[in-house]
């Protein structure tokens, strides 16, 4: 030890030397390191999520879910499976063994998937497979408005998530208070019983109209029937003039029924201010600093403020 001092004591230029060198990396690791209140962790699970958009839990169960679960099910490293389906999208989160290494048992789920995708719906979104990061939200944006209908300010909500998203180092922005159209089909009894039509004939030929994309339910007992604008039914007036072949004459749909085209609130309902409202929570990476994100999305609002003059913007739960 006293060796070491001395050597120190006869090099006083390499004292000031180190001196510099520990005061310049500290500067730097002050600048660089990312700033946390609430630091990310890894969890020992892994995620899959994916959709289809319009489908019901129960058909989404059925098409896809279980076809997935049953294969990674067999993976080694996986101990438990937790599904949750809600209308048009499904997660499912596999909890690892403790010994096991994730990034390999990732790996052997991606590939499991790739085995399972050649038996699911060619349109539906790619399910995805990633390691569970816990980490908090870095900030919550409600979007609302007194003047602006629901279908617009779910456009503009839309426009502006891809434009969050592609601020450096946001990983994840998620809407709240947002569902796909419903179409509602009401078929009058009494209409039925005057052109002499039998319920069952009316439905099955109703499930003729389209099958290739499934975007609502219409509700008929525990039965359900999947519809689609693949034909360029869009609105309610396209639904109506639909011509059906019934008993051997064609009637129009809008003498039997009536439609109604509406975004339904039993997904999510959201509200700020006592306002309906649309939310955005917004998800950082681990390499970007809370700090510096928060305020640059303090600055992007207010620019949105000034661009959407009938639309009201309210930053909050900022962590």
């Amino acid at each position: 030890m006293n060796t070491l001092i001395a050597f120190f004591l006869k090099n006083t230029h390499l004292n000031h030397i180190l001196l510099l060198f520990l005061l310049v990396s500290g500067i730097y690791s002050y600048i660089n390191i990312p700033k946390e209140l609430f630091p990310d962790m890894m969890l020992n699970k892994i995620t899959i999520g994916g959709g289809y958009a319009g489908s019901s839990a129960t058909t989404l169960d059925k098409m896809a879910v279980r076809d997935i679960e049953d294969d990674v099910g067999s993976v080694t490293g996986v101990s438990d499976i937790d599904s949750v389906i809600t209308p048009g999208i499904f997660g499912i989160i596999l909890t690892l063994d403790e010994d096991a290494q994730a990034d390999r048992v990732l790996d052997k789920v991606k590939d499991s998937i790739a085995n399972v995708r050649q038996y699911l719906p060619a349109d539906m979104n790619e399910p995805i497979a990633r390691l569970l990061d816990h980490n908090r939200d870095l900030i919550q944006l409600a979007i609302s408005s007194d003047t602006v209908g629901f279908d617009e300010l779910l456009k503009e909500a839309k426009t502006i998530r891809s434009q969050i998203l592609k601020l450096p180092h946001i990983s994840e922005v998620v809407i709240f208070g947002d569902s796909d159209k419903k179409i509602e089909i009401k078929i009058d009894s009494e209409a039925l019983k005057a052109y002499n039509l039998n319920a069952s004939d009316v439905i099955s030929t109703i499930r003729q109209l389209s099958y290739t994309f499934p975007i609502g339910n219409i509700d008929d007992k525990d039965s359900f029937v999947f519809v689609s604008t693949v034909n360029g039914k869009e609105d309610v007036d396209g639904w109506e003039q639909t011509l059906l072949h019934l008993g051997g004459h064609y009637i129009y749909l809008k003498d039997i029924a009536t439609i109604k085209i509406y975004h339904p609130e039993d997904v999510t309902l959201v509200s700020y201010g006592g306002k309906k409202s649309i939310t955005l929570s917004i998800s950082k990476d681990m390499t970007g600093d809370s700090f510096k994100l928060s305020k640059l999305l303090h600055e992007k609002t207010k620019g949105y403020d000034q661009q959407y003059r009938e639309i009201d913007f309210e930053l909050y739960h900022d962590t």
